[in-house]
Order: structure tokens, then sequence, then C-alpha cells
């Protein structure tokens, strides 16, 4: 027999199934509701007036239960949009020389920000080619260049940003 799992259902049918116990947990507040403010002793409303109590532990249990549902229907989302944004990253710093993606991963890593200075620095880097790079970097619109005095800042796009924060 097969079993079911909520994560093997579309992201439609997740919300669907969502929004019914949203509508369930406004029927019930609804409900408790009204036999809080017009008393009546027949019908749907009267069990509400005598369970008023019992009725107040159910709408903050569905409450809760709609929060941990909301949260595992779009977990899966949210992971795949995660992945997807990890793969991009990925594909975008594979199209950079090696040392312009170790440039990008550098400022990555200091909080996506750096000076010109300090890609000078890194193994391998002459200033000549740290200013190379970063022209490079800056054409491409991968960084932002702020001068500070005599010094460059350089700064991450928010593209670049955004998509390389999954990476590290």
């Amino acid at each position: 027999m097969k079993q079911f799992h909520l994560s093997s259902l579309s992201f439609h049918q997740k919300l669907i199934i969502w929004l019914f116990s949203v509508i369930l947990f406004l029927g019930v507040l609804t409900l408790t509701t009204i036999s809080f403010f017009t008393p009546s002793h027949d019908g749907l409303i009267a069990l509400f007036v005598h369970f008023h109590f019992e009725a107040m532990v159910l709408i903050g249990l569905l409450g809760v239960g709609i929060g941990g549902l909301s949260f595992y229907l779009l977990s899966q989302e949210i992971k795949e949009k995660s992945q997807t944004v990890k793969s991009q990253s990925q594909l975008l710093l594979s199209f950079l020389t090696p040392q312009e993606k170790e440039c990008v991963l550098f400022l990555a890593k200091n909080g996506n920000e750096s000076y010109q200075s300090d890609l000078a620095k890194l193994p391998g880097m002459t200033r000549l080619k740290a200013h190379r790079i970063v022209t490079k970097l800056l054409d491409r619109k991968i960084i932002h260049i702020s001068s500070h005095g005599k010094a460059n800042k350089l700064t991450l796009s928010e593209e670049w940003k955004s998509g390389l924060a999954e990476n590290n």
C-alpha cells in the first residue's frame, strides 16, 4: 500500500489544504465570538456557549496547528528555492576566471565589502592584477566602488550578495 506524504503534493494542493485549515480556524473563531456576545440556548451556538472555555482552547490549538502546518508546507518550497539560488550562484561563479572568483568569494567571506588593497594581499595577487580584476568586475556590475580618501572600498552588488549568501 502506497503511503501518503504531504511533501509529494504540489504547491497549489498545499495551498488548498492551508486555506481550508485557515477557513476552519476562522469559522471556529467566529462561532466562539458570536456565542460570547449573543448567548443562545439552541443549536450550534448553544454548544459554544456551554463549552466556551473549551472552544477557546480549541482556537489556540488550531492557531498553533495552522502555524505548524504553514511551516511544514512552506519549508519544502523554501528549501527548493535555496537550492536553486545555490546552483545559480555556482553557475555564475563558473563564468569568472579563477582570480576573479577568488576575489568575489573573498568579498563574500568578508561581509560583502573590502578595500582594494586587501585584494592585492591575496596569494599570487599584485596591486596591478587587483586593479585589473576590480575593473573587470566593475564593468560586469558584480561590484561597486566607493572612494575613501586614497583607498577604494569594494562592495558586492545586491544580486551577488543574495546569491553568495546561500553559497557560504
